[in-house]
């Protein structure tokens, strides 16, 4: 298991001195998510290649980003298994969630997974070295404008069958990556 070091804080330490923190960049993330307004109906999910999904599923139990919530209570999709690619987390995510790739937002420490989902449609942050304050509002802007260009076209090309089922759901869409240890990395946000 993991002790909080100290308790009640978004770091952990498990049983070989092995220490996880979330980033500050996703603790703001996921607490404005989590507290303001703006955000309500927004949905996280944690996406995870780690070859130790129990260590990762511990870290999320005892990991605490809002007084009383855990990482684990602040998601509502979990994919954290071994996988060659992301792109079958999100694939699954995807289904699980009903939210289409173009309205997703991810981050990840990891070029490759980037890249791999950004094929997807999913509007992708690289943080390399994690994920800071800094990145959640470049992407935020970022994504504003991407939700933007999509609904244009939509409005432009009303047969497409993407418009139907926009017009029929009224939610926004995120995904928010989270933290980053030896063992893997969290991924994930929606609405």
């Amino acid at each position: 298991g993991f002790r909080p070091q100290p308790l009640g804080t978004t770091r952990v330490v498990d049983k070989a001195g092995q220490q996880l923190q979330l980033h500050k960049g996703a603790v703001v993330a996921i607490r404005e998510i989590k507290t303001l307004d703006q955000w309500d109906g927004t949905q996280i999910a944690w996406a995870s290649r780690t070859d130790c999904p129990e260590w990762a599923q511990q870290a999320l139990v005892e990991m605490e980003v809002i007084k009383g919530m855990t990482l684990k209570a602040a998601a509502s999709f979990e994919e954290i298994y071994p996988v060659r690619s992301k792109v079958e987390q999100f694939e699954k995510l995807r289904r699980d969630s009903g939210c289409e790739y173009e309205e997703m937002l991810f981050f990840d420490n990891e070029e490759r997974n980037c890249n791999e989902v950004s094929r997807l449609g999913v509007l992708c942050k690289y943080t390399p070295g994690g994920m800071t304050e800094k990145h959640w509002r470049e992407a935020l802007v970022n994504y504003s404008k991407h939700i933007q260009v999509r609904m244009d076209d939509l409005v432009a090309n009303p047969e497409k069958p993407e418009v139907r089922r926009e017009q029929a759901r009224s939610r926004r869409t995120h995904s928010l990556g989270a933290a980053s240890g030896e063992q893997g990395d969290a991924a994930a946000v929606y609405s």
